[in-house]
C-alpha cells in the first residue's frame, strides 16, 4: 500500500496531494521556530519577535493541527478520490474476482467462502454476493469495493413454508428489494404468487407488497413488468396505475424491453422485430411503431437518445462483424453505424458481448484472439469497444481461463470503509 504498482495511485496520495510528502512542512516549522528559513524558503511563520514560550506552544499548537488533518485524512472514507467512477466487476478465474476501474486501477476482491460476488446495485453503491451453495435463495451485500465482510440482508431458509422463484431477486433501487415468493404447499383458492418487499438499509423483515403478482422485468424504479394472475397476462406497474402491455410484445420475460434514460421511450422484440413507442407512466405505451425488422435491442444512448440494435455476423471461423446501428426512436431514421471486425481462434464461435456502459457509448467483449502457431497456449482478451469512436482498447490478457464480466456500473468509491488496496 501507499506505493504505485501498474500504473495505480498512491493508496493516500490523496491527503498531501499527487506525489507530495506530508512531512516537509513539519520539518519547515521546527526550522522556521528557531530563526531559519521555513516552508518552502518563504521566510519564517513563526515571527522571531515573539517570546520563546510562546513561539514553542504557536509551534505545537500548528504540528497538532497537520497531524489531526492528515489522521483524519487517512480515516475519511474515499476522501480525495473521484468519487464516482466507472468500474467492471471481473471474475479473471473461478472465485477470483477484480474491480477494474477507470484509470487503470485493480480493486482484486478477497475471496469468501461459499460466497461469490455476482452485480452492484442500481446506483453502485453497495455490491451484492450471492450463496454458492445448493440452495442460492440467500443474498449478501457489502460496500462497492467489497472490502467490508458481507451482511446477510434475506435468507428464505427463515421462511420455510416459502421458496424463491427463479431471478427471483429484483432491486428497484439501492435500498428497496423486490422479492418474488411462491408458496412451496399451494392451498387452493390461495394466490400463487406473491411480492415482497424490502427495506436493505434497515434489514427488517420483507412484508407483502403485492398478492397474485409476479415480478417480469423492473424497467426503472417507477416502471416494472409484472404478471397478473387475475388476467393471467403480464402488464405494467407504475405509481398512477396498471396498464396493459403493448400487443407485439407478447413474451417480456425472454424477450428484452428498455425505458430509455429520460423515460420518454420504450424499446422491446417482438416475434418479427424491434419496437418503439412514446411511454407515459400515466398511461403505459401510448402508441407502437416496427423500428426494424432485424437485429437485437441492445439498449439506449444516453445523449443525445438513440435506440441502439446490434446486428452479429460471423464472417468466417475466424472471423466476426459486430454491427451497431443507433436509430432515432421518434423517426426510425439511422444516425450512424459503426462496424467492428473480430478475429478469434475459436472455430465458429464469437466473443460474448455484454451489457452497455453506463453512459451507453461502450461495450465490453470477451475474444479469444488468433495464436501464432499452435503450441502457444490460450489466450483471452476482455476488449472495450468504443462505439463513438471506434476506438478498441484490451482492458485484460489471460493465459488460463476465460474471463466473465459480471457488471459495469458507475459506483461510489466514497462508501468504501477505506481507500482499498489497488494495484
Amino acid at each position: 500500500m501507499g506505493q504505485d504498482r501498474g500504473g495505480g495511485h498512491a493508496v493516500r496520495r490523496h491527503c498531501g496531494g499527487p506525489g507530495r510528502s506530508l512531512r516537509p512542512p513539519l520539518r519547515s516549522l521546527s526550522e522556521g521556530s528557531s530563526g531559519h528559513k521555513s516552508m518552502n524558503g518563504a521566510g519564517n511563520i513563526i515571527p522571531k519577535s515573539w517570546s520563546k514560550p510562546m513561539r514553542r506552544l504557536t509551534f505545537l499548537f500548528l504540528s497538532m493541527v497537520i497531524w489531526l488533518s492528515i489522521a483524519g485524512c487517512q480515516r475519511t472514507p474515499g476522501a480525495g478520490w473521484d468519487q464516482h467512477r466507472e468500474a467492471l466487476l471481473i471474475e479473471t478465474n473461478y472465485k477470483e474476482v477484480t474491480i477494474f476501474l477507470a484509470g487503470g486501477q485493480q480493486i482484486p476482491l478477497p475471496q469468501r467462502e461459499d460466497l461469490r460476488p455476482w452485480e452492484w446495485t442500481p446506483s453502485g453503491n453497495r455490491l451484492v454476493w450471492i450463496s454458492e451453495k445448493d440452495d442460492p435463495a440467500a443474498l449478501w451485500v457489502s460496500d462497492p469495493c467489497g472490502q467490508e465482510e458481507p451482511q446477510l440482508v434475506v435468507d428464505m431458509s427463515a421462511y420455510p413454508k416459502w421458496r424463491l422463484a427463479s431471478a427471483g431477486f429484483h432491486w428497484l433501487d439501492d435500498d428497496t428489494l423486490l422479492l418474488d415468493i411462491r408458496p412451496r404447499a399451494y392451498q387452493p383458492g390461495q394466490p400463487c404468487c406473491y411480492i415482497w418487499r424490502m427495506d436493505v438499509g434497515t434489514q427488517i423483515s420483507p412484508s407483502v407488497w403485492k398478492e397474485s403478482y409476479s415480478v417480469v422485468r423492473v424497467l426503472s424504479p417507477q416502471v416494472l413488468v409484472l404478471w397478473s394472475e387475475a388476467t393471467r397476462a403480464n402488464v405494467f406497474w407504475t405509481p398512477q396505475g396498471i396498464f396493459p402491455l403493448p400487443r407485439s410484445w407478447k413474451n417480456p420475460f425472454f424477450s428484452p424491453g428498455h425505458l430509455s434514460p429520460d423515460g420518454r421511450w420504450l424499446a422491446w422484440e417482438g416475434d418479427d422485430g424491434i419496437y418503439v413507442g412514446p411511454f407515459d407512466p400515466r398511461q403505459g405505451v401510448l402508441s407502437e411503431r416496427k423500428i426494424t425488422s432485424s437485429g437485437h435491442l441492445y439498449g439506449w444512448q444516453a445523449e443525445p437518445t438513440y435506440l441502439i440494435v446490434k446486428h452479429h455476423q460471423n464472417i468466417d471461423e475466424q472471423r466476426s462483424r459486430y454491427e451497431f446501428r443507433f436509430l432515432d426512436p421518434s423517426t426510425g431514421q439511422r444516425v450512424r453505424t459503426r462496424v467492428f471486425v473480430e478475429m478469434h481462434d475459436r472455430a465458429g464461435k464469437a466473443g460474448y458481448l455484454h451489457p452497455l456502459s453506463p453512459d451507453g457509448t461502450r461495450v465490453a467483449l470477451e475474444t479469444w484472439p488468433i495464436r501464432q502457431s499452435k503450441n502457444e497456449p490460450w489466450a483471452a482478451h476482455v476488449v472495450i469497444l468504443d462505439l463513438q469512436t471506434g476506438h478498441r482498447e484490451v482492458l485484460l490478457t489471460l493465459e488460463r481461463g476465460s474471463p466473465t464480466v459480471l457488471d459495469w456500473k458507475r459506483i461510489d468509491l466514497s462508501r468504501c470503509p477505506s481507500p482499498p488496496e489497488i494495484r
